[in-house]
């Protein structure tokens, strides 16, 4: 799984456009992270942050 997540940070990457600040406060932050082949019932965390805008 690492050598995956490497591989797609290597790639280019779009400006990611929100048009509404209502969105984009629903977006950014701590966000409960499940990968539902390995449970439903286990939850990490992932963090979405706004990177020059990327």
């Amino acid at each position: 799984m690492i050598l995956v997540l490497v591989a797609s940070a290597a790639m280019a990457q779009s400006k990611t456009d929100v048009k509404s600040a209502g969105a984009a406060k629903m977006l950014l932050g701590k966000h409960m992270f499940a990968l539902q082949w390995i449970s439903w019932d286990y939850f990490g965390t992932a963090t979405v942050t706004n990177e020059r805008g990327l």
